[in-house]
């Protein structure tokens, strides 16, 4: 077995940090010449969701404590970490969701201090842990049955380091690019190394020299390899740290970590949640908070010196993306220049590009400054979104199991076509669409309550039925978002400042929530509010559609972690969505032409006010006006008023007429209250692309009737239509006065069907 003391060649590149996807600050101010140039943060909330801190992940009885390492499985988005039970020899593999909830357990048989965790091949359920002291990866399979786990299961890579006892590799995490995995030592010495499988050779390299992250770290406890930024994540228990760093070990970042012991760290497959977990069984998230800019939106982003610049002096800097959609700035090079003052500001539009986007990030950062250096603060994080919809046009007032005609537009913010959009788009109708709701009343009696800082505070709620919300409601601050329970940025929007009167803003695209899915609405502001609002708790229990769960709140502007026994006064407006058994057909619009679909619905439920709704799995979504669907059409049957007795055989007399059907064929079921003055055939069909059919009479003659005339009364009846009826006089020609009868005006109550 090779082991080769090497080192890798030195990335150049500017990549946007990983950890800037996390935090950029440290806690506390730091000392700087001045001026210096950044993009204005004034803390870590600014910038990011606050913190959640679990004191424990409660599992089952018996492995309560001692996490060691940490991985997320990229298609669920599970947690799963690795631990030792009571036992010294008992451990396993627990999974839970990102909100700390348990799910599972795997129990690890036959291994030995078990201590790190990590995603081998997600397409085929591998992952791989590390023995510390023998310095083995072993590769796994687990699946959502496996419920235990043998060293004899997987695959064995030994690293040839030898006996490394209690002071032996902590972390592990695989490069799949380069086929490789990371691991760190602890201590004694701390050191990074890169472990190589080609064939039945394993070469274990030492990456780069530890020493220069020593300063800050004084031991490695995990690491994390982001494939995006191709960086490492390294976290030290000691020193409470994650440090990032290149493949050649130039540090770039570092972020403090709560936890008492940390002793394993993961990034999310998005990118946007840092997870930290330490024994005994703590756990740690760092969300992500991005600036929210619209696509086809000029957006301004401030560029601030720490003080102004010398009288006779301009402060010029530049700012670059990395990961961004086209971008056009203003000025075009993208150089801001501060005369005087000490701001200025860097003006950009995100290009439309003639379709729909799910939400897109990037960065902005700063460079080539002149007359300034520049701050920690020299990357904005920004996720980009497009205000597209769609357009619905209706033919006609459709009936119950009628079909009829909708054309399903793709636009842009200012109403042109997305030629480019292809589909598809998922088609459904929301009933009782002109009733928006709010969860609580605009008659609650608000209570005033000071607000001593900058915070964040809301409401955590759970519908109970899937709901669309088109308005977020909020009575103190300037800033409203609403978020899931995870701490994902579902909306945020920003109107009049509120100081104890119901301010609503729509959003530009209403976000639909799940039933039985727990979310959370906040408000916040910008700037210093002296006074937030609440409800009595009693009322904010429940609403018409769902349970308010209790209050949340942060310290700073983000996502509400920390919960509250008080209801703040932010609210959300929405719409129920439901759906009836064959409510309309079909339920999705394929392939879109030039950016439109047209097609046939539908819809077997009589309702009123209903609305029609596309959705596009990129979030986008549009209504139709309300309109009403109406009763069932009636068959209708046409007949002469009037027939003579024995007149035979009448081609075509009669005329059926249903709703019309563009290519479905119909089927007209026929009576007669009397076959021996009217005879009629059993049934007619009417096809598809028209709405009408004739058929022929027969009248006979009956010599044994002595009566000048008789009405005879004929029903037709269809599927999805209500039973028509009509009467015709038949004439006696035994009869020399030829009076003719009025045709009655009421048919039998019961047709004979």
């Amino acid at each position: 077995m090779k082991s080769l003391l090497r080192r890798p060649r030195r990335i150049g590149a500017w990549r946007v940090s990983a950890l800037a996807l996390t935090a950029l600050l440290l806690a506390g101010p730091r000392l700087h010449a001045a001026p210096q140039a950044g993009f204005g943060a004034t803390n870590v909330v600014d910038r990011f969701a606050s913190r959640l801190v679990l004191t424990s992940l409660e599992g089952p009885a018996g492995f309560e404590s001692n996490f060691s390492g940490c991985c997320i499985d990229p298609i669920s988005g599970d947690l799963l970490a690795v631990l030792r039970g009571p036992v010294l020899s008992s451990y396993a593999i627990q999974i839970y969701a990102p909100d700390g909830t348990y799910r599972r357990q795997i129990l690890l048989n036959d291994f030995d201090d078990v201590e790190a965790i990590c995603v081998y091949d997600p397409a085929s359920n591998l992952y791989a842990v590390v023995e510390e002291a023998r310095n083995d990866i072993v590769i796994l399979p687990v699946t959502t049955n496996t419920t235990s786990l043998a060293k004899a299961d997987g695959h064995v890579i030994h690293m040839g380091l030898g006996g490394l006892l209690n002071v032996g590799i902590e972390g592990l995490t695989w490069d799949a690019g380069r086929r490789c995995f990371y691991a760190v030592k602890e201590w004694k010495p701390a050191e990074i190394y890169r472990v190589t499988e080609t064939g039945t050779n394993v070469d274990t390299d030492i990456l780069y020299d530890a020493a220069l992250i020593t300063n800050l770290c004084t031991d490695l406890s995990d690491v994390h390899y982001d494939a995006t930024s191709d960086h490492l994540l390294l976290l030290s228990h000691e020193s409470h740290r994650i440090v990032e760093t290149t493949l050649d070990g130039r540090v770039l970042d570092t972020l403090p970590v709560q936890l008492v012991q940390p002793e394993g760290l993961t990034l999310s497959a998005a990118r946007e949640e840092l997870y930290v977990i330490g024994e005994p069984n703590h756990y740690q998230r760092f969300a992500a908070h991005w600036r929210v800019v619209t696509e086809a939106v000029p957006a301004l982003v401030p560029v601030v010196l720490s003080e102004p610049p010398e009288p006779a002096t301009t402060t010029a800097v530049q700012v670059v993306s990395a990961g961004a959609p086209p971008l056009a700035f203003a000025p075009p090079d993208a150089t801001v220049h501060i005369a005087s003052g000490a701001t200025g500001a860097v003006s950009f539009t995100v290009l439309a590009d003639n379709t729909f986007n799910p939400p897109r990030d990037f960065a902005l950062a700063l460079t080539n400054a002149v007359q300034a250096s520049l701050t920690d603060d020299q990357i904005a994080l920004l996720r980009v979104v497009d205000s597209g919809r769609f357009h619905w046009s209706v033919d006609t007032l459709p009936g119950v199991g009628q079909p009829f005609r909708v054309t399903v537009t793709a636009q842009d913010t200012n109403g042109a076509t997305l030629t480019g959009y292809t589909g598809p788009a998922t088609l459904s109708l929301t009933r009782d669409a002109l009733l928006t709701r709010s969860m609580l009343p605009d008659t609650a009696v608000l209570n005033p309550t000071n607000a001593s800082n900058l915070t964040t505070r809301g409401l955590r709620f759970r519908p109970s039925v899937d709901v669309v919300v088109t308005h977020l409601r909020y009575t103190f601050g300037d800033l409203a978002g609403l978020w899931t329970e995870a701490g994902a940025l579902l909306a945020v929007v920003s109107g009049p400042p509120a100081d104890g009167d119901w301010e609503q803003v729509a959003l530009t695209n209403p976000v639909a929530l799940t039933a039985g899915s727990t979310y959370r609405v906040a408000a916040s502001s910008f700037q210093h509010f002296p006074r937030c609002y609440t409800v009595p708790v009693s009322l904010a229990a429940s609403f018409a559609d769902g349970s308010i769960r209790n209050g949340c709140e942060t310290n700073g502007v983000g996502f509400p972690n920390a919960l509250s026994g008080t209801a703040y006064a932010v609210d959300i407006r929405y719409q129920v969505v439901g759906r009836a058994p064959g409510e309309e057909t079909p339920a999705s619009a394929t392939a879109f032409t030039a950016g439109q679909w047209s097609g046939w619905l539908t819809i077997t439920t009589e309702m009123a006010n209903a609305i029609l709704m596309a959705t596009a799995g990129s979030g986008h979504t549009g209504q139709s006006p309300t309109f009403d669907v109406l009763p069932r059409p009636v068959a209708r049957i046409d007949l002469p008023p009037v027939l003579q007795e024995g007149a035979g055989d009448l081609a075509g007399a009669g005329l059926v007429t249903v709703a019309f059907d563009p290519t479905n064929a119909r089927v007209v079921d026929l009576f007669s209250s009397d076959t021996n003055a009217l005879v009629l055939p059993a049934s007619v069909t009417v096809t598809g692309g028209t709405d009408s059919a004739t058929f022929d009479l027969v009248v006979p003659d009956n010599t044994a009737r002595a009566r000048a005339s008789s009405t005879v009364f004929v029903y037709a009846t269809a599927t999805n239509h209500a039973a028509g009826t009509n009467a015709v006089s038949i004439t006696d020609d035994d009869f020399t006065k030829g009076l003719l009868l009025r045709v009655s005006q009421r048919a039998p109550l019961n047709p004979p069907l």
